[in-house]
C-alpha cells in the first residue's frame, strides 16, 4: 500500500473510527464522523485491584478525579 503522508485522509478509515474512551468522558456534541464508534474502554476488573471509594461522603455536587500515572 503506497501513502502520500503529506495527505492525512488517505490513511483515515472510511469504514469505522474505534475509540477505547466512553462517550461520557467526551467533550459534548456531535462533531464526530458516522464511522466513529465508543467502544471502551477495553478491560474486565479481574487485572485491576480493588479500590475503596467513600460513596456515602458524595453530596450531589460535581464532583473531580485525579487519575494517578502508572
Amino acid at each position: 500500500m503506497d501513502i502520500d503522508w503529506s495527505d492525512p485522509d488517505p490513511s483515515i478509515s472510511k469504514l469505522a473510527w474505534i475509540v477505547q474512551l466512553p462517550r461520557q468522558l467526551d467533550f459534548p456534541g456531535d462533531h464526530w464522523p458516522a464511522q466513529f464508534h465508543y467502544a471502551g474502554p477495553f478491560h474486565d476488573d479481574k487485572g485491576r485491584a480493588e479500590t475503596p471509594f467513600p460513596w456515602e461522603r458524595l453530596t450531589g455536587e460535581p464532583l473531580i478525579v485525579e487519575c494517578a500515572g502508572d
